[in-house]
């Protein structure tokens, strides 16, 4: 097997689970390999089905990843982890921990490396930075980091409204994912960016798109028109070009999810994904 995940940094790429949205664990591992990604994201309620309704074992799962030479590194998504937000939603809340008990048991069965979290948040900056610590706390001990991805339609908006969120909490294992896409079509501002500190930028994702909406709906246009690294307006070179001056070492998590890939192979889908990230990012 390559690389282990907690090993990956500057040069290695993973394949995001969305960016094949309806493969199955086998396709993808496959898909993601013979493109020459060295690892894959899992949305975490694919991995509860396999194990408990198709029955999958972890030691099943381990053998696919180590024939394709790929490891699992990237776990999404937490939502629902703010207690404020559970006084409102306690089905919500139960699912978030169930999912992070999960997410945690993946971590100290394969090594994955990151687990991606969003908002929203109830209550104050403060309650936030409480209830993040119990999340950051379990993933600190099967040796997990725990990952922001600012979304501008929640209430962590920003990189600077992260950044402060990471500050307020004061943990170790917890950054922020620089994603293009939330970055070209949220704030836009290379100052928020440029201000992070670079060990604390934990998750890139990567894509490309328009800079004007394609659709009204922003969580329709996130996870419809995405497109392949070059056929969009987003200042790619300059994106890339600030990660290696700031000496960012995280791995590139290549997150394309539109609607034509999504109805592709997902052999065809990941070969040109891989392709035109290639026009960027050496991996």
């Amino acid at each position: 097997m390559g690389k282990q995940p907690r090993e990956l940094g500057r040069g290695d790429a993973i394949l995001s689970n969305f960016s094949l949205w309806n493969a199955s664990f086998d396709e993808r591992v496959s898909a993601a390999s013979a493109a020459g990604f060295d690892a894959i994201g899992l949305f975490i309620p694919t991995y509860i089905e396999m194990t408990t309704r198709m029955g999958r074992t972890d030691a099943q799962l381990i053998d696919t990843l180590a024939r394709a030479n790929v490891s699992l590194a990237e776990l999404e998504v937490l939502s629902g982890w703010s207690r404020e937000f559970a006084a409102r939603d306690f089905a919500a809340h139960e699912k978030c921990k169930l999912w992070l008990e999960t997410a945690c048991h993946i971590a100290e069965t394969f090594g994955s490396r990151h687990l991606a979290v969003i908002g929203p948040y109830s209550g104050t900056p403060a309650d936030a930075a409480r209830d993040l610590r119990w999340v950051c706390d379990a993933a600190d001990d099967v040796g997990l980091l725990v990952t922001i991805e600012f979304l501008p339609f929640t209430n962590i908006r920003t990189a600077a409204e992260t950044l402060e969120l990471i500050r307020r909490t004061d943990r170790g294992n917890l950054g922020m994912t620089f994603d293009t896409w939330h970055h070209f079509r949220g704030a836009n501002d290379w100052a928020m960016l440029d201000a992070v500190p670079a060990e604390r930028v934990t998750c890139i994702q990567v894509n490309d798109g328009t800079m004007r909406p394609e659709h009204p709906d922003y969580l329709h246009d996130t996870i419809s028109n995405r497109r392949l690294f070059g056929d969009g307006e987003f200042d790619l070179r300059r994106f890339f070009a600030l990660l290696e001056t700031k000496g960012i070492t995280a791995p590139v998590s290549a997150e394309v999810i539109n609607d034509e890939l999504k109805h592709a192979p997902p052999a065809e889908s990941a070969q040109r994904i891989a392709a035109s990230l290639r026009r960027f990012y050496s991996f």
